[in-house]
């Protein structure tokens, strides 16, 4: 478990599929991977090909289930992505930005990662303010390419520890 100012990130578990449903919201959609649920029936299969060595759910102190936090991918090369989705509702609060600095801190100190990329479409401004914020740095910009299953520009963040 992790403690923060405001929020409590604890690992995420199979019973967590009743509270994403904010994943059907159509402002997640908008930029979410093909591979992600579509239909509330989707949602326990989804959170089981997500729960891994850092897969956090995060909660306001009072309990109230508002995101999710992963570090994926992670590699042999000290090497994991991060990946995010929140309550829309939630949104523009700072949630994100306290439960992400949080994950990656314990990524870095706890995994012993050396490096966590992101993969951003252009196109989600949220997304991208958000891993600037956090310190990540655009890699490399490519144009046309395949993103989340549709030809997009796809922005590559890294942070180094």
């Amino acid at each position: 478990m992790i403690e923060t100012d405001r929020l409590i990130l604890r690992k995420l578990n199979e019973d967590d599929y009743k509270n994403i449903s904010y994943y059907l919201d159509e402002k997640i959609l908008e930029f979410a991977s093909p591979y992600m649920p579509h239909k509330e029936e989707d949602l326990k299969n989804f959170i089981l090909k997500i729960i891994g060595i850092a897969s956090f759910s995060v909660t306001l102190k009072d309990g109230t289930f508002i995101g999710d936090v992963s570090i994926t991918s992670i590699k042999p090369n000290d090497t994991g992505e991060i990946a995010y989705y929140f309550n829309p509702l939630y949104w523009k609060k700072g949630y994100a930005y306290e439960a992400c600095k949080a994950v990656i801190n314990y990524a870095f100190e706890q995994i012993k990662l050396k490096y966590i990329t992101a993969q951003i479409d252009e196109a989600n401004a949220n997304s991208r303010k958000l891993v600037e914020r956090l310190g990540f740095k655009l890699k490399i910009l490519q144009k046309n390419v395949e993103l989340h299953g549709r030809i997009t520009n796809k922005c590559e963040y890294i942070l180094i520890k």
